[in-house]
This record gives C-alpha cells, sequence and structure tokens, in this order.
C-alpha cells in the first residue's frame, strides 16, 4: 500500500491510499535453470535446497516443479501450500501444459514432504528417501493428493489425523522404516490405484473413511501382519499376495464394509495366528488359498 497527494491549480490537495492485492503467489523450481534465480518463472530456482534457502513463501503459495530429477532436501509445508509437478500441468497465473513427470528424493533422512494443513499434491513421483518416509503428516486438515506415485528406498507414507482426498499411483518400496502405507484417525478417501508392493500396510481407527488398494503385493519379517486393518469404515481390495514371516499374513478387525479378493495370503513361523478376522462385514475372494 502507499498513499499520495494531488494538488491542483488552485492550490487544493487531497490525500489517497491505493492498495494494491496480490494473488497466488508461485514459485518454480527447475533442475534445468542457472543456479542463482529467484524463484520466478523467467529464474526458477535450480534445486529445492535453493528454494528452502531463497524463498519467502506464505501459506497458500503453490509450488511448481518442472520435470526432472531432484534429490537433497524435502519440503516442509506451510498450511494451504500446493506443491505441484509438470506431471499435473499448471493454469493458475501461468499456462504450462502437463508435460513430464518429476522424480524428487531427499537424501539427509527427511521425508520428501513433510504436511502442513490443508495442502494439495499432484502430478510427480517420490523417488529415495532414505531412513524416512516420502509423505509424512500428523492433524493435516483437508489432504488431496492426485497423480503421485511412491517409487522408492525408503517409506511410503505415514499419515495421523485428517480429511483425505487421496490418489496414489503407486506405492513400491524397499527398505520402509515401518509400514509402506501407515494411516490412522482419518476421514474421507484413499485409493492406491496400481501396485502397492514392500512391507506391510497399517490402516487403523478410521471408522468413517473407505480404503481402496487395488493391487497388494506385501511381505513383511519382523512378526507384524503383511495387511493389519483395525476399526475402518469401507475397505476394498481388487488383488494381493501377503506374507508374513513371523507374524500373521493379514489381521482383519472391526471392518464396517469389506469387498476383498487376494491371490494368497500366507504365514511363515507365526507365534499366533497364520490369518485372524474378527467382526468383518462383507465379502472376501481367496483365488489362490491360505
Amino acid at each position: 500500500a502507499f498513499t499520495y497527494t494531488v494538488e491542483d491549480i488552485d492550490g487544493w490537495r487531497d490525500t489517497a491510499e491505493v492498495i494494491l492485492s496480490v494473488g497466488t503467489v508461485i514459485w518454480f523450481i527447475d533442475d534445468d535453470a542457472a543456479p542463482g534465480g529467484d524463484g520466478s518463472l523467467a529464474r526458477p530456482y535450480d534445486t529445492v535446497a535453493a528454494f528452502n534457502a531463497g524463498a519467502s513463501d506464505a501459506p497458500g503459495d503453490i509450488i511448481f516443479v518442472f520435470g526432472g530429477t531432484y534429490s537433497g532436501e524435502g519440503f516442509t509445508l506451510l498450511d494451504g501450500q500446493q506443491l505441484v509437478g509438470e506431471g499435473a500441468g499448471l493454469t493458475l497465473n501461468a499456462n504450462i501444459p502437463a508435460g513430464p513427470t518429476p522424480v524428487l528424493g531427499t537424501t539427509g533422512g527427511d521425508p520428501l514432504v513433510t504436511l502442513g494443513r490443508d495442502n494439495t499434491l499432484a502430478g510427480f513421483d517420490i523417488g529415495d528417501t532414505p531412513g524416512a518416509y516420502g509423505i509424512s503428516g500428523t492433524n493435516v486438515g483437508t489432504l488431496t493428493i492426485l497423480d503421485v506415485g511412491i517409487i522408492d528406498s525408503g517409506g511410503g507414507m505415514f499419515l495421523d489425523g485428517g480429511a483425505l482426498n487421496v490418489s496414489l499411483e503407486r506405492i513400491t518400496v524397499i527398505d520402509s522404516p515401518g509400514p509402506i502405507l501407515d494411516v490412522r484417525n482419518v476421514t474421507g478417501n484413499l485409493t492406491v490405484v496400481a501396485d502397492l508392493r514392500g512391507a506391510g500396510v497399517a490402516l487403523r481407527n478410521s471408522p468413517a473413511a473407505t480404503f481402496r488398494l487395488d493391487a497388494l503385493d506385501l511381505e513383511t519379517t519382523d512378526g507384524s501382519p503383511a495387511l493389519l486393518v483395525e476399526n475402518v469404515g469401507t475397505l476394498t481390495t481388487r488383488s494381493g499376495v501377503l506374507l508374513g514371516r513371523g507374524g500373521p499374513a493379514m489381521s482383519l478387525d472391526a471392518i464396517g464394509t469389506g469387498d476383498m479378493t487376494l491371490v494368497r495370503a500366507s504365514s511363515l513361523d507365526s507365534g499366533t495366528h497364520g490369518v485372524s478376522i474378527n467382526d468383518y462385514n462383507g465379502a472376501m475372494t481367496l483365488t489362490g488359498g491360505i
């Protein structure tokens, strides 16, 4: 804002204030850009670290990442921020058509994305995040994720609390610090539309949530169930192979509505049950047996 004064030929003066309103701010990152950028479309940051060091970002801003491969630091999102990859394109303030999907990873033991509240993620894949989840958040408000895949050495996704509108392309993870998908205390919908491959999945304490997991290939070696689901609203699977080494293949308890198709559920050397099902309401088909 600024003030100005005008004076006519008779010496009469008047003062007014001008207030400039700035729309949504977009920060750009492009690994093909020259170092020393300022985050504008003309001069993008060349790394995530440069963005973290240089951007005076605020809640509600958009962070747009062009196609490429990024490794180093992750993002700690502020409330209402959107992290958008070129795979989704951009139409707000800058018309950028959908293009190559960026792959983003970390090297410092931190998640690629630490969520704030009411964030949106779209149009990128998560690569290696050694020792950390790819996406992590607690009390995330309303979370929207579209067209994001997690394909890494590290972890998948951890969420505790929030209203979900989440559709992940796939989660294929090795060396996860815990279940590759660990979600609890949420409402809304979560779908993994393709492969869900790695260590176990744990879905808990979400009686108003709907989960759809289309293609499971899960194996645990620490005695925990390959598939652990407790107190959820709806659970749907379309195909799956479950193997629990030293523990159950699956443990299901208090499923409001189930519609599950699995190929096989196997347990080796479990100290308890191989398969545990309690208060499961719905259909289940095992095409290859237990």
